[in-house]
């Protein structure tokens, strides 16, 4: 077996690299806890007595999965739910431990390490998760709930926003105001999120009965810079026989906000000539113009309930499983003009 590095034990435990050298040469400085972890990612067994290998506490764990990054960043929407999971972790008497998975690190010891934690239970950020990624989380002997990302298939209590419903509800607000002609941006980058989007963007189309109407859908990074660079390009080589639609629709407000940029710098108006509608309301929604008719998401409400739903499961375990849809509200502001 190759052997690990002390840099990367130090990045699996969220420690410092001299940590680690101080718990393998068995010198002070470090707890014996501590200690323990580093060892048995080293393959060495813990010194810590038999009964805390299965002892449990009142802590929890939030393990932030990373697949590539371009979806969970330094945004309201991530910093909102973390603060409500510590709020209500603390209400409830347990303390909230956090822990980051990026693709550079070996998933098999980050969740071995996880396991040394001896935690109550485990919120596993979801956001960018494939089904793939769920197998090694499957050994934890501890209750995992899955936030932001359902995985209807699989064997986990899971929480998320109910992307399919508050995008049909979007894009029946835009058939409300008259628009027919109903374009889709579409993140380039996937997630199941974006997917249930999609899904309900779909089936709005046949619900409404507008299978026959012009709906372009163009693929955009996530990032407000991003978007409005890939939509420029794509503005100035539009295909001879485009049809601008009068309505957006977005997987997000960064896409929307990008988006918007670049229709004005080309000539279009907003609401004037066309309409969007963005999705998840963050901060810059009410400082751009025009202001941005969007889904908020009940960020605060889909913390508290997760980790209500992780102490019910470690007090009370069953056999069965939940997955549970926090719903959204359409924020209606200025970009969308009402035509007959």
């Amino acid at each position: 077996m190759s052997k690990i590095k002390n840099k990367e034990i130090a990045e699996i435990l969220g420690i410092s690299p001299a940590s680690v050298s101080l718990a393998i040469n068995n010198k002070p400085g470090v707890s014996e806890a501590t200690r323990a972890r580093v060892l048995e990612l080293l393959g060495t067994p813990p010194t810590l007595p038999a009964k805390a290998a299965t002892s449990v506490n009142d802590t929890l764990l939030l393990v932030i999965h990373k697949k590539h990054g371009k979806i969970i960043i330094d945004k309201p929407f991530f910093s909102e739910l973390i603060e409500s999971l510590q709020t209500t972790a603390t209400e409830k008497g347990y303390s909230l431990e956090l822990f980051h998975y990026n693709p550079t690190m070996d998933l098999k010891q980050f969740t071995n390490s996880l396991y040394t934690k001896n935690a109550s239970g485990i919120i596993l950020l979801a956001t960018e998760m494939l089904t793939e990624d769920l197998e090694y989380y499957k050994q934890l002997p501890v209750p995992v709930i899955l936030l932001d990302n359902a995985f209807e298939f699989e064997p986990f209590d899971a929480i998320t926003i109910d992307n399919s419903i508050a995008f049909m509800n979007a894009v029946k607000y835009a058939y409300d105001m008259g628009h027919r002609s109903i374009g889709y941006l579409h993140s380039s980058t996937y997630i199941n999120n974006f997917q249930d989007r999609y899904d309900g963007f779909m089936n709005s189309l046949r619900r409404l009965a507008l299978e026959d109407e012009n709906h372009p859908m163009i693929s955009l990074p996530c990032t407000i810079d991003d978007a409005y660079i890939k939509m420029k390009e794509y503005l100035q080589n539009l295909p001879s026989d485009f049809q601008m639609p009068t309505c957006f629709v977005s997987d997000l407000d960064y896409i929307a906000i990008g988006a918007m940029r670049a229709l004005y710098e080309s000539g279009f108006q907003i609401p004037q000539d066309i309409s969007i509608i963005g999705f998840d309301d963050v901060t810059a929604c009410e400082v751009c113009y025009p202001r941005l008719t969007t889904v908020r998401v009940n960020r605060t409400d889909i913390g508290a309930e997760t980790i209500k739903m992780l102490v019910a499961r470690i007090h009370n375990p069953h056999k069965y499983y939940m997955k549970v849809q926090i719903s959204s509200e359409l924020i209606v502001r200025d970009s969308v003009r009402k035509i007959n």
